[in-house]
């Protein structure tokens, strides 16, 4: 189940990036080229990206977990997972120095990705 929401991040993730016209990953590749990896496309670029937002939307859900049940009492679920997903890529697109992506695009991603996040937890109760 993990590589099916990890999957799933990743193609939501990537369609932002797709979609977003002036994305700009320059400062990132230069980033890369600093630490010693020569010859970096946006395709890879792109992939790492999606891939380590994808991860970390996965682990803060995960480190987060215990307080979702305090946090859900009062407040709503769907809410909990926009916070946790808002805060995974952003700090991923300032710690990359990602700019120039669509911000009518990311709403719509953390709007879906939260939405499916509620549908994989339905789903793993459901297998339990």
């Amino acid at each position: 189940m993990v590589f099916l929401k990890l999957f799933t991040f990743f193609i939501l993730n990537y369609l932002v990036i797709l979609f977003s016209l002036e994305i700009d990953f320059e400062q990132f590749k230069h980033d890369l080229n600093f630490l010693g990896f020569r010859e970096v496309t946006n395709t890879m670029s792109i992939f790492i990206v999606a891939f380590t937002v994808s991860n970390s939307s996965l682990l803060l859900t995960r480190i987060f977990k215990p307080f979702m049940d305090l946090y859900v009492l009062h407040y709503f679920k769907f809410s909990f997972y926009v916070a946790i997903n808002f805060l995974s890529i952003s700090s991923i697109y300032i710690l990359f120095r990602i700019y120039g992506y669509s911000r009518l695009f990311l709403l719509l991603y953390l709007i879906f990705i939260s939405f499916t996040q509620i549908i994989f937890e339905k789903i793993e109760k459901q297998i339990r």
